[in-house]
Parts: C-alpha cells; sequence; structure tokens
C-alpha cells in the first residue's frame, strides 16, 4: 500500500509520524505530500524530509494500492470534494485523519509527539507522597517513565499493550477494581460518552487526587470540528471544575497547555 498525504499543514507531521508507527518505516518508502497551494519544497516531519507536489501527482498512481490521508480539518470537505472529482473513492482510495486514527485506534492507539509532552508536564503534578498510580487508557504507557521506581504503576487500557495491562472499557462502563493514591486521565474523558460513570469511578478510587488533561469547549468551542476529533462530550472548564467537585474532589490547580490545546486539572480529595 502507498500512502500520501493531501495538505501540507502541521498536522502532516502526525499523521505521517502515525503511518510509521502503526506500518513501519517501509511504509513511508515513496510516501509524499500533496497541496493545492503549497507545492514544489521539502517539508519536515518531525525530521522526516517529505517532497510536496501538486494534487495532479495523484494521477501517476494505481488507484488500487493507494491510501490518501486528508490531513486537514477545516478544508476536509473541500478536499474530499476535489478527489471524487478526480475519481477517487472515499473509504477505498481516500479517508480523513481522524477516521484514519479511529480505523486503527483498537489495534495500536494514536501516537502524537506531542502527547508525550503532556504526560510529562502532567506527571510533574503527581503528589510526591502518591505510592501507587492508575493510568486510566494507557495508551502506549508515556507516563511510567516518569514515575520514580518505588511507585506502582497501573496501566489500564481496553486492549493489552503488555502483560502488565488492566484491561477494561472505560467508555463501556467498566472500571478496574483497584484503589490508587493517583488517579491519571491524559486524552481519555473527551472520548467518553457516558461520563458520569467513568468520573463517579475515578473519583471514588481516586485516594489522594486526579490529574486530568481534557480539551474544554473554553478553547475549542467548534461543535463540528470537536466531532471530527472523536470528542463524544462537551465541557466547559466550569463543567469539569463542577462535575468533579460535586464527586468529592476539591480543585487544586489548573493550566492550559496551547498545544495540543488541552485544559490540565489537579484535584484533591476533600
Amino acid at each position: 500500500m502507498k500512502y500520501v498525504v493531501f495538505a501540507a499543514g502541521v498536522n502532516a507531521a502526525y499523521v505521517v509520524v502515525n503511518i510509521e508507527k502503526r506500518f513501519g518505516e517501509r511504509s513511508l518508502e515513496g510516501l509524499y505530500i500533496v497541496d493545492n497551494y503549497k507545492f514544489d519544497f521539502t517539508y519536515d516531519a518531525f525530521g522526516t524530509k517529505i517532497q510536496v507536489y501538486y494534487p495532479t501527482k495523484l494521477f501517476e498512481e494505481d488507484k488500487d494500492n493507494l491510501l490518501i490521508i486528508i490531513s486537514s480539518i477545516k478544508g476536509q470537505c473541500q478536499i474530499a470534494r476535489q478527489l471524487r472529482d478526480m475519481g477517487f473513492i472515499e473509504g477505498k482510495h481516500f479517508i480523513g485523519w481522524p477516521g484514519f486514527l479511529q480505523a486503527h485506534w483498537k489495534r495500536t492507539g494514536a501516537f502524537y509527539p506531542v502527547y508525550d509532552l503532556r504526560v510529562q508536564y502532567m506527571a510533574g503534578l503527581i503528589s510526591e507522597d502518591t505510592k501507587s498510580v492508575l493510568d486510566l487508557g494507557c495508551g502506549d504507557m508515556y507516563l511510567k517513565k516518569y514515575l520514580p521506581e518505588t511507585v506502582n504503576y497501573f496501566p489500564c487500557d481496553y486492549f493489552k499493550h503488555d502483560e502488565d495491562t488492566i484491561v477494561c472499557d472505560l467508555g463501556n462502563n467498566q472500571f478496574p477494581q483497584i484503589c490508587a493514591d493517583t488517579v491519571f486521565m491524559s486524552g481519555i474523558l473527551e472520548h467518553i460518552e457516558d461520563t458520569d460513570f467513568l468520573i463517579k469511578s475515578a473519583c471514588t478510587c481516586a485516594q489522594i487526587e486526579i490529574i486530568l488533561s481534557y480539551c474544554t469547549l473554553d478553547y475549542r468551542p467548534d461543535l463540528i470540528e470537536r466531532g471530527m476529533h472523536g470528542i463524544k462530550n462537551n465541557f466547559s472548564v466550569y463543567d469539569i471544575v463542577n462535575v468533579f467537585t460535586e464527586n468529592g474532589m476539591e480543585l487544586d490547580r489548573t493550566y492550559y497547555l496551547e498545544h495540543p490545546m488541552q485544559s490540565i486539572f489537579r484535584f484533591v480529595r476533600k
């Protein structure tokens, strides 16, 4: 399969990283970017140099061995229309990048280098008194490397990353039957429909604190864009503080990370 990214914006780098992570370095062989306005230059995707062409380059490809991934969010509909006019079929020859991520989510999880930076920042908020951490939606378990060896680390996700993973489908009203000093929730709450169950369970579990990241309405208010990113609920900062307070937690501090547009909260038990 040959991969082509459509649109040379910032999201193109994340798409390239995901392709390489899922399918290996060989998947980048022959990969290039097409763009209607930026072409005939070399794009830097986190150190990987990729050539950018005008979209007519696509006519040179074998459609049955091609997947075009649209990296633009705001321009996705326009680009999809353009590709259909060029004879490509949506879902067969091209797909939007949120759809590309979701299509492989259960197998590998989505990977963004910036997620590691977010986890590192959040890990710095964990209390020195913590002896155990429950990492909900642990993904690639970035958190583990930022914890002291004396802290018991409990990774939890809905498929097994390794032998230590607690398999639990948080999106289907499941929660691990353990307690921990710290409940760590990085990029998980947005993707849950029954937030009441998850929040109540997390607050019951946390003996000292909850460290939470969430994409709030205050900084990403466009509901259509939120839906395209797989966000299944819409809380403001005020809403988040309110719901955790109602469940026995008290806001200790909050921050905003401009990239990737995340509000960070530390709640402590009342």
